[in-house]
């Protein structure tokens, strides 16, 4: 049999095998596959008109984490438009200065940081939570402020994705304080849970506030593990209120995990005022200094909105670890009622008002990860004061941000509760919108390939792993596909809302990921199971029933076996709850394999972070 490959002598001619050339023709078909055919239309326009002019936009000044404490990511302005949009140019860059250290600093390292823009500055943290502040007609460096570097590989994540800011002139409470110093503030949380007040204007630290500017934010948690608190989203200032949650470690360990506390604290002194402890929600007075708050609990790690002509914080819970297994959960604790829901609280208090629960038993890692949005809905007079919420799952829930009910209906559809690790419990019921971006099942027809020997290799891993079809698969020891995964559908990024059009702009994402569970041996609760001595050890969950490995579900070369696009960017109207446009977003370019890159364009995301603007 002739070799698939020759060696070539002198007189030799490079050859193909027939297999080889149909190999190639297959994959150029695919090429020519992609280029012309596209599941997710791209047509669409928006037509609406608008009716109204809100006042809780973003206007010449960026002020907060979503442009506003609305969390809309809109802005009023028109001097970008779509006539003009794609003719700009870059009028400056800034570089920050902050790399990672490959030896010290952890893998997940990244920059998503959200500048703010107040009066003639700009606002921006870096991983480090080094905060610059530039001039924002030439990007130069007005000042820096550099805290002390506690690098660690152990680190779960190496991020700062906003702060915020404070001016006791224009304080919302209509009776703002007059602080002795750093009437203009800038309030920053860092990766290693300190709450730093630092004067907007000379980037100094405002001495008044808490311990010589700083507030270490590990106080009343008890005992912590190396790296478990963290601190990776903006804060929100309310009022004359900082209010905050926090990041914990995800799944390193089964139990003495830090608490979900929210805390509201002292704009200028940082006195802590009210808290709110998913484990005692009825008593928000502070907690004592010799008390600790209870382990263990819901955490809410991305930044909060907040309504303050309406006295309420919304606060967007997630799960608590370890997230993918709840063998050991009791379901009659206060803290279930808060895992994975949507919680208003009373700003001045931080009272209970109401709560939503967006997904039931979270056995998945199904955290709201996004900042809520505010607006009033519908048209000519006839308003009513909504929140939406984006999802993992893909849904997206609208309430009434005053009461907590639902404008878009909400229902329960039935899962499977069947098949699990032993002791497992599963809820028989999950919440799905009537809007939203639940990606399509997946069949075996529907695996992917850039090349007919992945897509087959594809369809061999889907028919061996557990998938219900929806995105409530169990996790089991043998293998569970997830779709979407953990990185979900909507994740840190939110959404942005127009509420002059009453239209929503979102950037849902589609991939698929492996759960495998791992029994842990009695007699080695905290031995590694899978991850490698001086790495990370998240998701070991030691002294508990089982780790979880979780991999992307994708082919050999990197490739996820779904079909792209992986990404896409909408466009909903909010009045009708129908999708006008759909258009894919991103490239290979930032994907791997780095020898796929630039051949397709096939929208390769990952969380996204829409905004809008007035038109």
């Amino acid at each position: 049999m002739r070799p698939l490959y020759q060696a070539r002598s002198s007189t030799d001619k490079r050859r193909f095998h027939p297999l080889l050339g149909g190999t190639l023709g297959a994959m150029l078909l695919i090429v020519i596959a992609l280029m012309f055919h596209d599941p997710y239309p791209q047509q669409g326009r928006i037509d609406n008109v608008a009716t109204t002019r809100s006042a809780e936009s973003a206007g010449s000044d960026w002020a907060a984490y979503g442009g506003s404490n609305a969390g809309q990511r809109f802005s009023s302005l028109d001097q970008i438009n779509p006539d003009n949009v794609g003719k700009l140019s870059v009028a400056w860059e800034y570089h920050t200065g902050d790399l990672r250290d490959e030896d010290k600093d952890a893998g997940e390292y990244t920059f998503e940081a959200t500048p703010l823009k107040i009066n003639d500055r700009v606002y921006v943290c870096t991983p480090h939570n080094e905060v610059h502040a530039l001039n924002p007609q030439t990007g130069q460096l007005a000042w820096k402020y550099t805290p002390e570097k506690k690098r660690s590989y152990l680190q779960q994540h190496q991020t700062c994705r906003g702060v915020t800011y404070y001016s006791a002139a224009s304080s919302s409470t209509g009776q703002p304080q007059q602080p002795a110093q750093c009437a203009k503030r800038i309030i920053t949380a860092t990766a290693d849970a300190r709450l730093v007040a630092l004067d907007a204007d000379s980037g100094n630290l405002c001495s008044d506030f808490g311990s010589g500017g700083v507030i270490e934010l590990s106080v009343n948690m008890g005992t912590i593990r190396p790296h478990a608190l963290m601190q990776t989203s903006a804060p929100l200032i309310a009022g004359d209120l900082i209010v905050i949650g926090s990041s914990i470690m995800d799944n390193g360990y089964n139990d003495g995990n830090p608490s979900g506390v929210i805390r509201a604290y002292d704009v200028i002194t940082g006195r802590l005022v009210w808290n709110f402890d998913p484990q005692n929600p009825d008593n928000t007075q502070p907690i004592a200094a010799d008390q600790n708050y209870p382990q263990d609990t819901p955490v809410a790690w991305a930044t909060l909105s907040a309504d303050v002509k309406n006295g309420l914080v919304y606060v967007p819970f997630g799960n608590a670890s370890p997230d993918e297994t709840g063998t050991r959960r009791n379901p009659d604790s206060n803290t279930e009622q808060f895992r994975d829901a949507l919680v208003a609280l009373d700003l001045k208090t931080g009272a209970l008002r109401w709560k939503f629960q967006t997904s039931n038993n979270d056995l998945w890692d199904r955290d709201n990860p996004s900042q809520p949005s505010l607006l009033d809905m519908g048209k000519d007079g006839n308003r009513q004061p909504a929140v939406i919420l984006p999802t993992k799952v893909g849904n997206i829930f609208v309430l009434d941000r005053l009461t907590g009910e639902s404008i878009v209906p909400v229902d329960q559809v039935s899962v499977r509760t069947e098949g699990g690790v032993e002791g497992e419990r599963f809820a028989p019921t999950q919440p799905v919108s009537r809007l939203n971006f639940i990606p399509p099942v997946l069949t075996e027809k529907s695996m992917w390939g850039v090349t007919p020997f992945d897509q087959m290799a594809c369809r061999i891993a889907y028919n061996t792993l557990r998938y219900d079809g929806n995105p409530w698969t169990p996790a089991t020891e043998s293998g569970s596909l997830i779709y979407p995964g953990n990185i979900g559908v909507f994740n840190w990024g939110s959404v942005a809302v127009d509420p002059d059009r009453q239209l929503l702009i979102a950037a849902p994402v589609r991939l698929a990921y492996v759960y495998n569970l791992i029994k842990r041996p009695a007699q080695a609760q905290e031995k590694r199971l899978f991850t490698q001595e001086g790495k990370p050890y998240w998701n070991e969950n030691f002294d508990g029933d089982y780790a979880i490995r979780i991999s992307r579900f994708a082919s050999s070369l990197g490739i996820p076996c779904t079909a792209p696009p992986w990404g896409t960017m909408v466009g909903v109207d909010l009045t009708t709850g129908k999708t006008q446009w759909m258009r894919r977003v991103g490239t290979t370019k930032t994907s791997r394999p780095a020898s796929c890159r630039d051949v397709f364009r096939l929208a390769f995301p990952w969380a996204w972070s829409p905004m809008a603007v007035r038109w």
